[in-house]
C-alpha cells in the first residue's frame, strides 16, 4: 500500500522532470529520491563498460525501494526482473529509438516488463497502445522556479528559439523560419544545441550555450516572442516553460488545448499549414503582449503538485 514513507526511487534525468518530481515530493515530506545515471555518450564501448558497472550499484537501490520510477525507455533494461516498476515514456525513445533494430528489443521488452507505463504527452499514446493500452499519460511538471516573476528582466525584440536543433523538433520548418526572420532584420538566438546547430548558425542564428535553470529562465524571460518545437502536437518542456513566464509562444498544434490564445503555427492552417513564410508573418505582424493567463493555465495543470498526484495515483495502483 502507499503512503508518504513508501520508497520511491526516480532513475534517470529527462528535461529536470525526475528532479522537480523528487524535489516537490521531498518538500511535502514523501520519501522519494533521485539516482541519475551515466550519460548514453561516446562509443558503443565506453557506453556499454559504464552502463555495465552502474547496474552492479543501481540493481541494489532498486531492490531497496517499494517502487522503481525510470525515466526513458532505452534505459527499460534496470527494470527487467524488479517489481513493482514504472516505465515513463518521453518522447524521442518511443517516436525514435523505438525504429532502431538494437534499442527496439530494448523498449519493447520494457514495456512489457514494467507494472505500469507512463508517458509525457498525450500524442505519446498512439505509439504505445498496441502494446501497453494500460498506459497513462502524466502531465510534465513545470519547476516552481518558473512558476514565479523573474526580477530585473525585461523584453527585448529578440526571437529566441527555445528547441534543439534537431529532426525530432521540426528543423525543416525551424532552419528555413529562422532564416526568414534574420532577412527580415529580427535578432535571432537560440541554444548551441542539436545535430543541426552549425546550419543554424550559417543562417545567422545567435547561438548561446546550454545553460542553467536560473540562466534559461532569464533566457526566456527576456523574448518578444519564443519559437518551440514545430513537429509533433505536443508542448515540449521548454513550451511548457515559456508559456508559465508569460512571453508568447510559436509551437506545434498542442492536444491537451491550452488556451486559444497561445499562438501555434497549426491554427493558421488556413493560411498555408505548416509554412515557415505564413509563421514567421504571425511573428512579424503580431504585437504579442504578455499572456498572463497561459501562466495560470499552466499553474493549474503543470505545477509539480500536480504531476505528483498524478505519479501517486500510479503507485497506489500498483501497490494495492
Amino acid at each position: 500500500m502507499y503512503s508518504n514513507d513508501s520508497r520511491i526511487l526516480h532513475v534517470n534525468e529527462v528535461a529536470n522532470v525526475a528532479s522537480t518530481l523528487v524535489d516537490e515530493a521531498r518538500r511535502e515530506g514523501k520519501n522519494w529520491r533521485l539516482r541519475r545515471i551515466p550519460a548514453g555518450r561516446g562509443n558503443i564501448f565506453t557506453v556499454a563498460t559504464s552502463r555495465a558497472r552502474d547496474l552492479v550499484t543501481a540493481r541494489k537501490l532498486i531492490g531497496a525501494s517499494d517502487v522503481v520510477h525510470l525515466h526513458y525507455a532505452t534505459n527499460g533494461y534496470l527494470i527487467w526482473g524488479s517489481t513493482p516498476s514504472v516505465l515513463h515514456l518521453h518522447g524521442s525513445d518511443i517516436r525514435k529509438d523505438w525504429k532502431r533494430p538494437l534499442l527496439k528489443s530494448v523498449i519493447s521488452a520494457s514495456l512489457r516488463a514494467a507494472d505500469a507505463v507512463v508517458y509525457s504527452t498525450p500524442d505519446l499514446y498512439q505509439w504505445i497502445e498496441d502494446v501497453r493500452p494500460d498506459a497513462t499519460w502524466i502531465p510534465n511538471p513545470v519547476p516552481r522556479s518558473f512558476l514565479e516573476p523573474v526580477p530585473g528582466v525585461t523584453r527585448s525584440e529578440r526571437i529566441v528559439f527555445s528547441s534543439r536543433w534537431d529532426e525530432t523538433k521540426g528543423i525543416e520548418l525551424l532552419l528555413p523560419l529562422a532564416q526568414r526572420l534574420v532577412e527580415a532584420g529580427c535578432e535571432v538566438v537560440g541554444l548551441d544545441w542539436g545535430t543541426h546547430r552549425e546550419d543554424a548558425r550559417r543562417v545567422g542564428v545567435k547561438l548561446e550555450p546550454l545553460m542553467d535553470h536560473h540562466e534559461f529562465k532569464g533566457f526566456l524571460a527576456g523574448a518578444k516572442v519564443v519559437v518551440g518545437q514545430l513537429k509533433f502536437p505536443a508542448l515540449s518542456m521548454t513550451d511548457f516553460q515559456t508559456m508559465a513566464l508569460g512571453i508568447p509562444l510559436i509551437c506545434s498544434a498542442n492536444s491537451e488545448q491550452p488556451p486559444a490564445y497561445t499562438v501555434t503555427c497549426d491554427d493558421y492552417a488556413g493560411l498555408v499549414p505548416r509554412d515557415p513564410e505564413a509563421i514567421a508573418e504571425l511573428i512579424l505582424d503580431g504585437s504579442h503582449p504578455s499572456d498572463s493567463v497561459a501562466s495560470q493555465w499552466v499553474e493549474d495543470h503543470h505545477s509539480p503538485g500536480v504531476t505528483v498526484r498524478a505519479c501517486e495515483d500510479v503507485y497506489r495502483r500498483i501497490l494495492a
